[in-house]
């Protein structure tokens, strides 16, 4: 749908509310979905955790979150996150 299609159906007033419902009670969409996985799999990492470590951060098990000041081009999902799972799931010596 166009721009121009989308505000002949919809008034300003109704278009408003939609984008506050959005932006402010809930969200929703791909990032949002990213969020409540990045959540899960971190609930899910936490019994295979030394006792006292911390669980990473929800953003570590999201595809396209970036930190800061690092390069566009680097993979998230690399990194301390994927070497610790595979030290807790794998067997040693794989």
């Amino acid at each position: 749908m166009t721009v121009g299609e989308l505000l002949s159906r919809i008034s300003s007033k109704e278009l408003t509310e939609w984008m506050a419902y959005y932006s402010q009670i809930e969200p929703f969409g791909e990032q949002r979905a990213d969020l409540r996985m990045g959540i899960m799999c971190g609930t899910m990492l936490a019994p295979y955790m030394k006792k006292g470590e911390k669980v990473p951060p929800p953003s570590e098990f999201m595809p396209f979150t970036e930190k800061p000041n690092t390069p566009k081009t680097k993979p998230r999902m690399t990194g301390k996150v994927g070497s610790h799972i595979a030290k807790r799931l794998l067997p040693r010596g794989k």
